[in-house]
């Protein structure tokens, strides 16, 4: 939700309502969601117990809030609708009288949006007499550009060349690729940031750390920015950290990494997911979110 007429007081992250229906998964196991539920009722119950506390926090001076997820993306089962788009995981009338119900609070028109997002081919059918807007692959334009990977990634560059990156699923390594033909052809991978073995030379104990969640901006000089989330493999060892890297040649080399910020070694006192916002005057924010400040 968004009023541009309040102070804007963000929620950054809400929901992650798991379900994981076995007729409509991505991958057969390994799937997570921050709650785990088994049912339209159950999954409903839950997403109108936070939208009660929004209205609490409406109150308080929140304007803005993202909710986790439209839709389950590969091993993410937390999304209102399945990986294939072909089972609605809650009560269609319930959430939208309670979605209503926010919006009325601030007698304002008020936008829900999700943390992930596609822009594909948007058609429109009638249905019933209503227009009914849906998404659809062109499929014959489907192009395969890395075996594994996951948090893929597209720029456009200065230079009108395509720069795509991703994590290697793997080993953690962050993987960049670029096209010059419109994404037809793409050039030989980059290693980015090389995911590390780590050692803590107090306890002895070894984990991995991986980069994910990438995210790359360019600047007005050319140089790219590249900022990754730090993630151990094990808990307890490596903490949880933002990395910032950058390349001044349009990706074939990378400087080595600056740690932003260290959280904690465990999930439930990490940070996640860094985002580049660049205002009008040339001044970079760089946005995570920080589970125990």
């Amino acid at each position: 939700m968004y009023d541009a007429q309040r102070a804007t007081v963000l929620f950054g992250e809400y929901g992650g309502i798991g379900w994981a229906n076995k007729e409509h998964l991505w991958e057969p196991d390994r799937n997570w969601g921050y709650v785990q539920f088994n049912s339209v009722k159950e999954v409903t119950d839950e997403y109108v117990k936070y939208a009660e506390q929004l209205k609490q926090l409406i109150r308080q001076g929140f304007s803005a809030a993202v909710y986790t997820q439209t839709t389950d993306v590969e091993v993410e089962v937390n999304g209102l609708l399945t990986y294939d788009r072909k089972l609605v995981k809650v009560d269609e009338d319930r959430v939208r009288k309670v979605n209503q119900e926010i919006c009325n609070i601030l007698s304002k028109i008020i936008y829900f949006c999700s943390c992930f997002s596609l822009s594909l081919l948007v058609k429109v059918r009638k249905n019933q007499g209503s227009e009914d807007y849906f998404i659809e692959w062109e499929k014959n334009t489907l192009i395969c550009i890395a075996d594994e990977g996951g948090y893929p990634r597209l720029r456009r560059l200065k230079d009108n060349s395509l720069l795509s990156w991703c994590m290697r699923t793997g080993r953690g390594d962050l993987m960049v690729k670029k096209s010059t033909d419109e994404g037809i052809t793409w050039g030989e991978p980059v290693m980015a940031y090389e995911a590390f073995n780590y050692t803590d030379e107090q306890t002895g104990e070894r984990t991995r750390a991986i980069m994910a969640n990438p995210e790359i901006i360019q600047l007005d000089n050319g140089d790219i920015l590249l900022a990754s989330n730090l993630r151990p493999r094990d808990e307890g060892v490596f903490p949880f950290s933002i990395a910032l890297k950058r390349s001044r040649d349009n990706g074939a080399t990378w400087t080595e990494a600056d740690i932003l910020y260290r959280a904690g070694t465990y999930f439930r006192n990490g940070c996640w997911e860094p985002s580049f916002l660049m205002l009008p005057n040339g001044t970079l924010h760089l946005y995570f979110a920080n589970e125990s400040p």
